[in-house]
């Protein structure tokens, strides 16, 4: 099972893991005392060893039972993980579990938003396309407001989903329309004061070429991390049940 979770640095030490946490979680059927090994597979993959607290590891399939392998096998293949586990895990890694934004790699059905919460003829439709556009990350969903078309010179993106989908820095951002051969340069802009993210630059420029109206819904979904790259799917209005 692989599963991805935000995880966001503090200090020069610690690492706090943070939405999607929750469904590693309840998946394992965790408790306290057990224990939990972490190996590094690359610059953003961890490799987890879950142990009950007689030392035997928990599988998916048993949902917590322990498995056949012996205790004394696993002791030394917790100890031999943790000798080569990253350093900020001995120092003590702290673990905070969102319900904003869980979700199962390789492809998710969850996303995130800020604002006033979707009506349910809204949250019907934007999960049918969730599902369909099957994105690796958490889907930022955005519904278009009147102040957004007037005057807004940016798009608050807020602190969950850039820890969720393990955006770490500012910089330029590709924005793509689904089904539209135009681009839009952007920005990922972070307020380093309390932490929240923006797009700015071209995004009127944006809401004005798309023609997007108060109460369209717009779906952000990362197609490129290392780029900054996203692509926008829009539901309007027009195609949402009245509530």
């Amino acid at each position: 099972m692989i599963y991805v979770v935000g995880a966001s640095k503090h200090g020069d030490d610690q690492v706090i893991l943070q939405s999607g946490l929750s469904h590693f979680v309840d998946g394992h059927r965790m408790q306290d005392n057990d224990l939990l090994v972490f190996r590094s597979k690359g610059k953003a993959r961890l490799e987890v060893l879950v142990l009950d607290p007689s030392g035997c590891e928990k599988t998916w399939f048993d949902m917590g039972n322990s498995s056949n392998v012996s205790r004394e096998g696993r002791r030394a293949q917790a100890q031999n993980m943790a000798s080569t586990s990253f350093g900020w895990a001995k120092s003590g890694l702290q673990a905070r579990e969102s319900n904003e934004a869980g979700l199962q790699a390789p492809r998710c059905n969850n996303y995130i938003s800020t604002g006033s919460p979707l009506h349910s003829q809204q949250e019907a439709k934007v999960q049918e396309r969730v599902r369909a556009i099957g994105s690796e990350f958490p889907v930022f969903v955005k519904v278009i407001t009147s102040s957004d078309v007037a005057t807004a010179p940016s798009l608050y993106l807020g602190k969950d989903y850039a820890s969720a989908c393990l955006l770490t820095q500012p910089g330029r951002l590709r924005l793509l329309l689904e089904g539209d051969e135009r681009d839009w340069d952007c920005r990922l802009g972070l307020r380093k004061s309390n932490k929240t993210w923006w797009i700015d630059r071209s995004w009127p420029k944006f809401i004005s070429d798309v023609g997007l109206e108060e109460d369209d819904i717009c779906l952000f979904e990362l197609t490129d991390r290392s780029s900054l790259t996203m692509k926008v799917h829009v539901i309007r209005k027009s195609d949402i049940p009245a509530p």
